[in-house]
Formats: structure tokens, C-alpha cells, sequence
């Protein structure tokens, strides 16, 4: 509940009596938590700043009332092929913890669910994003239901309404002519970029076996499991669809799901081999006439994905993607996609100190669910998706303070069937 310090059961026997004796001290009222940090995105640093107030106790009965504030630069490759570019982002929000639920003409719920730690939280939000493509707002609001098994095994999450109104008042002409060329060629990608409100609803389910996290001696894995419906409340309304000629306001329609498994697995003190899995689907359908929101689409390459490939750019399929001035393995524009497919496999290794070491390799891809007339090769289909797996190799450095951990990965690309025929996908030197 993060409202106490400590809290002691010590038991007292009298006679045939059991007393059970709970000491504890509250936690401070207020606290101010300040960090500051930075990444850097291909050889560009990007310094953050966030910031959080917490009130505790607010309405008198356990609630947590927290103020929080985010602002930063991040390195991003143009989307338009322009090399890499600092992107500013804000954050800023309120949110309300209840710890109970929150249920409507249920006012004994937390006698009968207290043992499951529930928890409701409300939150509203403003996040704003500049990119060198595009300048995009939103304001969120969010109802939270979030509760776990007795043991803390199963966690689990409802996002019983997750709102948001989203403009995106500039787009920049070269990215403008990107969208529309491809809308010219049958992809309606621009309508992501209309005004739009998007709501939804989506649960998650976390299960974590062995105390997945406490890197010791012990073997572990974490299964997440996530699924959302978004728009579903238009299928009770009468609303214009996206395909209609001069809209001015977007409306979508999609169902998402996503599978993410780990595995931890240590040989001795000195040396772990660590495993990921990760698959995720989304699909449009109804007024959304097969587009989703930007911010729904799955992206593969980067840093926390295929580490061979600059981040947003692998896929989707054996679509050929266009090329910059860097040569034939210079993608220039971001690639999204309805479907991910990407696994991890990483040997970790002690060497003195503070340093690690890593050797991994990366394989994965993206694809469309359906045709895309702008993108040939692009959709997924059964008898060639594993011909159109992309292979990564590489190398890294990892650098583990306990309070900080700085990591520095170098990645080649091994196979990349996604644009490549010749040699079989592999590349040669």
C-alpha cells in the first residue's frame, strides 16, 4: 500500500489465548522524487528530467494522490530518411490510487477482495512529442483496476476506459509527401495522423515463476500475456468511417493482443544465458477501414528488438524497403506493421568489476495481416513467413553500477531475407 515504514508481527500466548501484536510507523506524507538521466541513440545523447509529488493518505483512508512530470531529448532516425535527429517529448499527469476497488453499488468490496491487494487508479494525463517528422498532443485519461494472487505469482490488470484525444497540428511537408504518395498507392497510413479520440479497454496478466528478477542462482521466467479492444463502443453508435471521401476526424476500430515470455537461466556465478520470445497482433477492422492508430502499429529493429537494425525500420515481410545516401542497407522510413515476431537469445558473462560482457543474437520480423498495395511482400503468409526471418549477431559491454547500468551493444546483420534474393539473404564482405 506504500503507506508504512515497517510493519512487525510479534505473537503474545496467554494461557489459551492467541495476541497477535502489529507494529508499524507511517510513511512520510509527502515525498519529491527527482531523477535525471540520459540515453543515447546512435552516437546522440538524449537527457531526461522527470519528477513526482506524492501525497499519501490524501482522503483519509489510504489513497495516494501523486503529481508527475517528464521532459527529455531522445535520438530518432528521421522517419523521411533525414539521419538522426533529437525528438523532444513532455509528460505530465495526475493520478489517484485507491487501494480498493472502485465498483459501482459494490461498497463491501474490499471486505471480499482485500486478500487480492486490489488497487484503482485514475489518472489524466497531457504528452506532447516533437519529432522531426511531425509534432503530435494528446490528452489521457485512464481507469485502472489492478489486483494479485496471494503469493504475488499472478498479477493481473483492467484498463476498464483508456481515452485519449490526439492532434497532430504539424506534419512536416517532406513526411506529408510520404504519406500521401502511399496513400496514392492504396495505404491510408495519413488517416493516423487526422484528429481522432481512441478509447479502449485491454487487460494484462503477468506471471512470474521463481521469482523472476532476483538474478542470482535460481532459473526463472516471466510470462506477460495483453489483449485490448479498442473502439468498441462504436459498434453501438452510428459514426463515419475513415473510408468516407474528406474526413476531418478519424475513428478506429481494432482488437491487439501480445505474448511476451522470458527466461533467465544461470550456469554458475560467473556465466547466464537469458531468452525472449515476443509475439504481438493487432488488426483493424469496422470504421477504422483497415488503419490503426499510429501508436497501435508494432515496429521492429532498435535497441530493445532486433539490435541489428535501426530502431522502427526492420520489415515489415520481404518488402523492399526504400534506401538512403548510406548505401543498400540504409532504410530510410519507418515501417509499421499489424504483427511482430522476434526472439532473443543472449550468453552473459562476469569479467572484473563492474564489467559484463554479452554475445547475442537477434532473429525476428514484422508484417502486415492483410495485402498493402504500397508494400509488395509485406503481408504474412504461412508458407513463406519463416523464409522472411531477419538474423542478427553482436557483441556487448555492460557496465553495472547497481544504481546505474550503461550498456553498449554492437550488432551486424547476419541475414536479412527481408530485401535480400541474392546469396540467400546472407550478407557477404
Amino acid at each position: 500500500m506504500d503507506l508504512f515504514r515497517f510493519v512487525n508481527i510479534s505473537f503474545d500466548t496467554l494461557g489459551t489465548s492467541l495476541t497477535a501484536n502489529i507494529f508499524t510507523q507511517p510513511n512520510q506524507k509527502y515525498q519529491l522524487t527527482n531523477q535525471i538521466g540520459m540515453t543515447i541513440t546512435e552516437q546522440l545523447p538524449g537527457p531526461f528530467f522527470s519528477t513526482a509529488l506524492r501525497n499519501r493518505n490524501f482522503f483519509r483512508a489510504g489513497e495516494i494522490l501523486e503529481f508527475n512530470f517528464r521532459a527529455g531529448l531522445e535520438g530518432v532516425a528521421s522517419a523521411t530518411g533525414q539521419g538522426v535527429y533529437q525528438s523532444s517529448e513532455i509528460n505530465t499527469g495526475v493520478t489517484l490510487i485507491f487501494p480498493r476497488f472502485l465498483i459501482p453499488f459494490a461498497p463491501g468490496s474490499l471486505q471480499k477482495y482485500g486478500r487480492y491487494n486490489p488497487n484503482t487508479r485514475v489518472r489524466v494525463g497531457f504528452n506532447y512529442t516533437n519529432r522531426p517528422e511531425y509534432t503530435r498532443n494528446s490528452i489521457n485519461s485512464l481507469l485502472s483496476y489492478t489486483w494479485a494472487t496471494s503469493n504475488n505469482r499472478i498479477f493481473y490488470t483492467f484498463n476498464a476506459a483508456d481515452l485519449s484525444y490526439i492532434r497532430t497540428p504539424k506534419i512536416q511537408d517532406e513526411f506529408l509527401s510520404i504519406l500521401t504518395d502511399l496513400q496514392n498507392e492504396g495505404n491510408n497510413l495519413i488517416w493516423s495522423f487526422l484528429p481522432s479520440f481512441i478509447s479502449s479497454m485491454s487487460g494484462q496478466t503477468i506471471i512470474n515463476f521463481n521469482k523472476y528478477g532476483n538474478f542470482t542462482t535460481n532459473k526463472a521466467s516471466l510470462l506477460r500475456l495483453f489483449a485490448e479492444s479498442g473502439g468498441t463502443t462504436l459498434n453501438f453508435m452510428d459514426v463515419q468511417s475513415n473510408s468516407e471521401p474528406d474526413i476531418e476526424f478519424a475513428n478506429f476500430q481494432w482488437l491487439k493482443t501480445q505474448v511476451d515470455f522470458r527466461r533467465y537461466y544461470p550456469v554458475n556465478e560467473k556465466q547466464t544465458f537469458a531468452y525472449r520470445f515476443n509475439f504481438g497482433w493487432a488488426k483493424p477492422y469496422g470504421v477504422s477501414a483497415g488503419i490503426l492508430p499510429y501508436e497501435k502499429y508494432f515496429f521492429a529493429g532498435g535497441g530493445t528488438s532486433i539490435r541489428a537494425w535501426q530502431a522502427r525500420r526492420l520489415g515489415p515481410g520481404s518488402s523492399t524497403p526504400q534506401t538512403g545516401e548510406g548505401g543498400e542497407y540504409d532504410y530510410t522510413n519507418e515501417q509499421p506493421a499489424e504483427m511482430i515476431l522476434e526472439t532473443m537469445l543472449e550468453y552473459r558473462r562476469k569479467l572484473i568489476g563492474y564489467f559484463d560482457m554479452a554475445l547475442f543474437i537477434d532473429a525476428g520480423n514484422s508484417w502486415m495481416i492483410g495485402y498493402d498495395p504500397s508494400r509488395p511482400g509485406a503481408d504474412f503468409r504461412y508458407d513463406r513467413f519463416y523464409r522472411e526471418i531477419a538474423v542478427g549477431a553482436g557483441f556487448g559491454l555492460r557496465m553495472d553500477f547497481d544504481f546505474l547500468v550503461i550498456r553498449l551493444d554492437l550488432a551486424t546483420k547476419a541475414i536479412d531475407l527481408p530485401s535480400r534474393s541474392v546469396n540467400g539473404g546472407f550478407l557477404t564482405t
